[in-house]
């Protein structure tokens, strides 16, 4: 269970008594509205119980209601340079659909960290090494092998980054260190490649709202920064509302295998106030990877 802080219009908190906290109950009723996020080979279908959990009405500059139980709130602007908490959450939710409908665990991706040896200037020495890193990879790439690249940033305790690069072959050949050592430059730190073996799984490793020791990383992103960026051809999931039996029936056209489902209770000063459901279902696992 962890703290969040909930933020409104503009980055303004309003409470930071909103905790999340996991439940073992993951059903979804056939006859229920759910939003489901849908690619050829990835669906994930939400359940949110409440679609409404507060709704807040500006009185004033400082001053919200809370229309469900008439409480006058009083808010805290949040004009630093920090991105707000919420800003950051819809960042890393659309990061792991995306890895989800584009990396399956295959043996043509990989997954490499790349380190600083010194402290960095800040964000535009940073976004120069990630934008030289890519241009030295595709002057290496001679054979014009079509690739799909997602780029992270993440930071250390200190506040100095480093970069995460999720890698595909289009033509899904092996990649193997070594090719992938031979189309990548990096002189400033050090540079570490693995396989890919459990997509989804690296998303929620990657997320800071699901791995609690990344959470305090969330106080270096700024305002205006992009915190990932795509190269190549991307599949961008469709959002669309329907019932979770015609979500099942998408899922039983496409040949999907549901892999996870999980849900969790959203409270506001120790209350249950929504709880939220989200089943995964992808193509090429096998009922025994779930």
């Amino acid at each position: 269970m962890y703290n969040a802080i909930y933020v409104v219009r503009g980055g303004d908190i309003i409470s930071n008594n909103i905790s999340i906290q996991s439940s073992s109950q993951s059903d979804i009723a056939i006859d229920k509205t759910v939003t489901v996020y849908l690619s050829p080979d990835f669906i994930q279908v939400v359940d949110v119980e409440n679609q409404h959990t507060i709704d807040y009405k500006k009185l004033s500059k400082n001053t919200v209601l809370n229309v469900r139980t008439g409480e006058v709130k009083t808010i805290t602007s949040n004009k630093s340079e920090k991105r707000s908490i919420d800003s950051i959450r819809k960042t890393f939710s659309k990061l792991s659909l995306l890895i989800n409908c584009n990396y399956f665990g295959h043996r043509s991706e990989c997954f490499i960290s790349f380190s600083y040896a010194h402290i960095i200037s800040g964000y535009e020495e940073l976004k120069r090494d990630i934008k030289n890193l890519w241009a030295r990879f595709q002057r290496r790439n001679k054979e014009r092998i079509p690739f799909r690249c997602l780029v992270l940033i993440e930071y250390q305790r200190n506040g100095n980054p480093h970069l995460h690069l999720l890698l595909k072959r289009l033509d899904n050949c092996t990649l193997t260190t070594e090719y992938v050592n031979s189309l990548f430059s990096w002189t400033k730190g050090t540079i570490d490649v693995q396989r890919l073996y459990d997509a989804n799984g690296l998303a929620e490793y990657l997320n800071p709202f699901i791995v609690s020791k990344k959470r305090e990383q969330l106080k270096f992103y700024k305002q205006g920064q992009q915190i990932y960026r795509c190269y190549g051809q991307f599949v961008r999931p469709q959002k669309i509302k329907m019932t979770a039996k015609e979500a099942l029936r998408l899922v039983d056209e496409n040949q999907l295998v549901e892999y996870q489902s999980k849900a969790y209770l959203v409270l506001n000063d120790d209350v249950i106030v929504n709880k939220i459901t989200k089943k995964y279902f992808k193509k090429g696992v096998k009922q025994n990877e779930k």
